[in-house]
């Protein structure tokens, strides 16, 4: 009897842990329409981005071991990189010096790292080693990095791999 008692209450236990597990959940989507960088979403197509930008300063083409397949990546200056799947699609958007782009909520490589974290809410929001993380529906994400002045270094958004 006190065996089954203990098996009882063991079980009890197992289930009150799941449900409080599954009864909050501490990370919360932002919506994919804060998922862009300089107009330019991971919806977006190459032709679209060309038809904004231009032509590419310079092309470079590598394998991608996420993707199983070779992509190439168009450089705007020294700043502006983006990785395109070999149908033209936008696989990631990247920002690495204050160039004008922003994102939709108006975040630019420079500006203070607590600007995006007073937007975002903590639920939003996952800090990790100099960056907050954000996730968008869809496996969209979108990643800032900040140095140890607290500005904002970079700015990319990409595909969950």
């Amino acid at each position: 009897m006190k065996t089954k008692l203990s098996m009882l209450l063991g079980l009890i236990f197992c289930f009150a842990m799941t449900l409080s597990a599954f009864a909050y959940s501490p990370i919360s989507y932002i919506g994919n329409g804060h998922i862009a960088i300089g107009g330019v979403s991971l919806t977006s197509t190459e032709a679209y981005v060309q038809s904004i930008y231009g032509e590419p300063d310079k092309v470079s083409y590598e394998y991608d071991p996420v993707t199983v397949d070779t992509v190439h990546i168009a450089n705007y200056g020294n700043s502006f990189f983006i990785t395109y799947n070999r149908k033209g699609g936008v696989l990631e958007v990247r920002t690495t010096a204050n160039n004008g782009l922003k994102t939709p909520a108006g975040f630019s490589v420079g500006q203070d790292i607590s600007m995006v974290a007073d937007y975002f809410s903590p639920s939003e929001l996952r800090k990790g080693d100099h960056a907050y993380f954000c996730n968008g529906s869809w496996e969209q994400n979108m990643r800032f990095k900040y140095n140890s002045k607290k500005k904002i270094s970079e700015i990319s958004i990409n595909w969950t791999p």
